[in-house]
């Protein structure tokens, strides 16, 4: 790593919460480094070009501009005297070395020899920025969450089948009012009954392949629905690419199910949720993948019409991939908060979102 490298990184590790710089702007600036940009402009505009957008983050970075140059400064003077050190020590001990070889093996020659040999083990206290070596600030660079946990529980709440089907032990006040006024005295409290969810909600996850690197959000879109979603009942299944005829029980695609089996209790109230990159991850359009989908999704809406389907791959790499002529068969919306959001209304009924196009 050049040295305007490690200063760029320095800076990016001291100024990134506070100017709101990720990755890909500390990305842009090693490539501007690397690509011969400080030829043309100091390296210290380069970094406030991008990564400052106003006069307070300039401000900002003025201050830590001048910090990490010290560190690095001091950083630089203790690597050159430990070389110097050790320079020194390697001299020394050539120089018993030549001792030894000319002189006698004398008591007083052996002493005088273990006294030169005997290492200098005195401490050194060295002053360290706390702001530079805090390791969950290394650790966040490499997280990345399109929709973390608490969002997906959120969300979920919002996907709610109202029935009032438990037992009538809660007080309705106001049609208790309304019944004494009515009568002109009050006899006793009307009840009703209990509301519960009666939501049915069915998962559909695409396994293997270029789903790979998403297995992780979609796990996390199963446990969050069995654990917090407080459905009645939640169904999930694994497929492969597309559901032809049969669909798995684990993800670890080894319990086949019929179709037909696995769709057996859904009704016309059931929401049904496919998470599928739906060829998007590596950009593939293929006739027969489109068509089996297509036999696929007409065999499911026999059952329910409340059907979303939510693509892990940003939507504008939908284009020329089969998930482009998907879309338009299914309301597809791309794995965030936004899209989850508008997805979980498809599924309870709310939305119009029917045959929209990518664009």
């Amino acid at each position: 790593m050049s040295t305007s490298e490690a200063i760029a990184t320095e800076l990016f590790y001291r100024i990134r919460q506070r100017c709101d710089v990720g990755m890909r702007e500390y990305l842009a600036a090693i490539e501007a480094i690397r690509g011969g940009y400080e030829q043309r402009l100091p390296l210290k505009q380069i970094l406030q070009m991008l990564w400052c957008h106003s006069q307070t983050e300039q401000l900002f970075f003025e201050t830590q501009w001048d910090a990490a140059q010290e560190i690095l400064s001091s950083q630089v003077k203790r690597d050159s005297e430990s070389g110097k050190s050790s320079d020194a020590s390697t001299t020394d001990n050539k120089a018993i070395a030549t001792n030894v070889s000319n002189e006698s093996s004398t008591p007083a020659a052996i002493s005088a020899l273990e006294e030169k040999s005997i290492p200098n083990l005195s401490y050194e206290v060295f002053r360290v920025d706390s702001a530079t070596t805090s390791s969950e600030e290394y650790l966040e660079l490499g997280l990345y969450f399109p929709v973390s946990r608490r969002t997906m529980i959120y969300l979920w709440r919002f996907l709610r089948r109202p029935v009032a089907d438990g037992v009538a032990d809660v007080l309705d006040v106001q049609a208790t009012v309304a019944r004494a006024a009515r009568q002109g005295f009050y006899w006793q409290p009307v009840m009703r009954r209990r509301v519960s969810n009666r939501a049915h909600l069915l998962l559909l996850i695409d396994r293997g392949g270029s789903m790979t690197p998403c297995h992780r959000f979609a796990e996390d879109i199963v446990e969050t629905a069995v654990e917090d979603g407080q459905f009645r009942r939640v169904d999930v299944f694994y497929f492969y690419n597309v559901p032809t005829g049969h669909v798995y029980q684990d993800d670890r695609l080894t319990q086949p199910i019929k179709l037909d089996e696995a769709l057996k209790d859904c009704d016309r109230d059931t929401s049904v949720l496919i998470v599928s990159d739906g060829g998007a991850a590596r950009g593939y359009r293929t006739m027969q993948r489109l068509e089996q989908t297509r036999k696929f999704l007409l065999e499911l809406q026999k059952y329910s019409h409340l059907i979303g389907w939510l693509n892990p791959i940003p939507k504008e790499r939908w284009y020329g991939s089969s998930a482009e002529f998907l879309a338009y068969l299914v309301p597809m919306q791309e794995m965030s908060t936004d899209g989850m959001g508008q997805l979980i209304d498809v599924l309870r009924g709310t939305s119009l979102l029917h045959l929209q196009g990518v664009g």
